[in-house]
């Protein structure tokens, strides 16, 4: 490796500053902020050229769109089509020969953000600039390295967008499967129960609409006592995985043991649901797997014997049920909602009586869970590779051959 392999960015792309504010084609995308991952391998979405009245940037196919606001959330893609985005995105082409895909790359590295970041200005909105990272130190070999290098890392690109897009597929079939389920329950054999149009007879009125005619209505009050015991120090800390204001994985996480005071801080024995009351509209809740300490910020319900917790425990992480404990909140924003338990007690659900049929339904829907939690260690496998080869490539510490034959 020798000095001439390192050059400032800007010998590597240019800064592309075509803009548009009207007659802007309405066939084409309209890329914002929003649409661009954080540190991800694609897009979250697009809009379309009507999204924005304002100024747009306009880019083209191989062009990396960078966002300058807020550069630590490490926003930057390579689009393979042509539209318009907001100017709070900067548009980078690779300049001559250089590899296009090679130079969004390098426009991922540490070495990049890193600058981003020590020049950003501004408190709370701060933005970095073109003029602030055009000189920052990269790696630059020659077009044919930068071509083998970028075919290396688009590989587990790939692979990344795989475990992500299945991901998505699956979270899509739990939430469609746990509206059915909590509607329409299961049979003997385990299997989804006829809609109420298709069989009309296996059905009865109740106050919250037709329910499978073995099926209750019952208050939380009805289901769960408030468990008001205190725990002794030592115990490890409850910590519930969240995401998108759904859970995904309920568990103790985080089994250091404690030295917390066991005042104000609730014991919650295996199998008891703990539920955030700031933030039960979101879904933050959890069901222990063995005896632990929760925050005072958390309610503890104590199951009875007509409930299984890990069907409550889906049922209450439900989207329809996450609207009717917003409904049953307390406050006026969001950051201020509490949800208490002498107003959780109140609101109903309609479930199965047999503990049997609950626990089919939460067997069905941990099915689902199963795939998402082996392809979310898939994906971050993947990312831990990824970061590992950028590291090693992008900074010419490991070199590649260009005379290779494909697929070596």
């Amino acid at each position: 490796m020798s000095r001439g392999d390192f050059a400032p960015l800007v010998s590597l792309v240019s800064h592309v500053t075509d803009k548009i504010a009207g007659n802007k084609d309405t066939s084409k995308p309209y890329i914002g902020l929003e649409h661009l991952p954080c540190e991800g391998s694609a897009l979250r979405g697009i809009g379309v050229a009507g999204d924005s009245i304002s100024t747009n940037n306009v880019f083209k196919a191989g062009d990396t769109l960078f966002g300058k606001l807020r550069p630590q959330l490490r926003k930057s893609l390579r689009v393979d089509f042509d539209g318009y985005c907001s100017t709070d995105i900067l548009v980078l082409r690779a300049k001559g020969d250089n590899c296009p895909m090679y130079a969004s790359k390098v426009l991922q590295s540490e070495a990049v953000f890193a600058q981003a970041i020590r020049t950003e200005e501004g408190t709370k909105m701060p933005r970095t600039s073109w003029h602030s990272i055009k000189d920052a130190c990269v790696f630059c070999p020659s077009p044919p390295e930068q071509k083998k290098i970028a075919r290396n890392l688009t590989t587990v690109d790939n692979l990344i967008e795989k475990s992500e897009a299945l991901i998505a597929k699956y979270q899509t079939v739990k939430l469609g499967m746990m509206h059915d389920l909590f509607t329409r329950g299961v049979d003997e054999n385990g299997h989804l129960r006829p809609t109420y149009e298709e069989a009309p007879d296996l059905y009865k009125p109740s106050k919250l609409g037709w329910i499978p005619k073995d099926w209750w209505v019952s208050s939380i009050g009805e289901l769960f006592d408030k468990r008001t015991e205190h725990g002794e120090p030592g115990l490890p800390v409850m910590s519930v995985v969240m995401k998108d204001g759904l859970v995904e994985r309920s568990s103790v996480e985080r089994r250091v043991e404690s030295n917390l005071p066991p005042e104000g801080h609730a014991l919650v024995r295996k199998g008891d649901i703990a539920y955030n009351m700031m933030r039960m509209w979101q879904g933050v809740l959890g069901r222990a797997l063995f005896d632990c300490l929760v925050s005072p910020a958390y309610v503890v319900l104590k199951p009875k014997d007509t409930i299984n917790t890990q069907f409550a425990t889906y049922l209450f992480s439900d989207r329809d049920s996450i609207r009717v404990f917003r409904r049953f909140s307390q406050g006026v924003v969001d950051d201020r909602l509490r949800l208490y338990f002498h107003d959780l007690v109140h609101i109903t659900f309609a479930l199965p009586t047999s503990l049997i049929e609950q626990q089919k339904i939460a067997d069905r829907i941990e099915v689902c869970d199963r795939h998402i939690t082996k392809e979310t260690a898939a994906l971050e496998q993947h990312i831990r590779v990824r970061a590992g080869l950028m590291q090693d490539l992008l900074t010419g510490k490991v070199r590649v051959k260009v005379d290779e034959p494909e697929g070596e």
